[in-house]
């Protein structure tokens, strides 16, 4: 009961604010709810504008949505039917030219070999200095050392391996040197088989000898 008295009273509080609103004159309830002492019908007249202008520009965006889906679905309707049809075309031209070369036979095309210029590319420093020294590409200045040469420089290599066989002493021949050869050497059993053709004389046992036994005791 309570519920439906809050239900009542609701509705005839509502029915009380439209009856007020319809017999009110609309000029007299936009001025109480301006807060400024400014020109009520300027302000609403501006707001009221506002919002047609706004209205129609949501219209016209729906409008031009609703177009660009409708011309959307078509041109993609329209692609994906071309992209079918020249599917369709392409592999019946496949279709055609593979059964025309397996009735008359493959045939090899000639290779045509194209022969491109070498790619360039720049070396790094260091690069260009190793690519130099495998070439041969460079020149050696000579070192000066008051004036001359120091003379570790100017003994090249060969020169210094030239010396040192010359400062070692002189080989002696194979001939003139009387060089021992090695004595061959036996296998083990021949060298037992001298020690067994000598005979071989026996030892004869010696007894141990007995120890003498000194009484010690004393005759009385």
């Amino acid at each position: 009961m309570q519920r439906e008295k809050k239900v009542i009273r609701v509705k005839l509080i509502d029915v009380q604010v439209i009856y007020r609103f319809i017999n009110a004159n609309p000029y007299e309830l936009c001025v109480r709810h301006l807060s400024s002492k400014q020109d009520a019908s300027h302000h609403y007249k501006a707001v009221c504008r506002a919002l047609a202008t706004e209205a129609g520009e949501l219209f016209t965006f729906l409008d031009k949505v609703a177009a660009g889906k409708e011309q959307l679905s078509q041109t993609e309707d329209e692609d994906a039917r071309r992209l079918e049809e020249l599917q369709r075309a392409d592999w019946a031209c496949l279709w055609v030219q593979v059964m025309r070369s397996l009735r008359q036979g493959v045939r090899l095309k000639k290779v045509e070999h194209v022969h491109l210029p070498p790619l360039e590319y720049e070396l790094t420093p260091f690069e260009m200095i190793l690519e130099d020294i495998r070439s041969r590409r460079y020149t050696l200045t000579k070192i000066m050392v008051n004036g001359d040469i120091p003379h570790k420089v100017k003994n090249d290599a060969h020169a210094v391996i030239l010396n040192f066989i010359r400062s070692r002493p002189p080989l002696k021949k194979v001939r003139t040197t009387t060089s021992s050869l090695p004595v061959p050497l036996r296998p083990v059993p021949f060298c037992l088989v001298p020690s067994l053709s000598v005979p071989t004389r026996l030892v004869q046992p010696q007894p141990d000898p007995v120890p003498l036994l000194i009484p010690f005791f004393t005759v009385v």
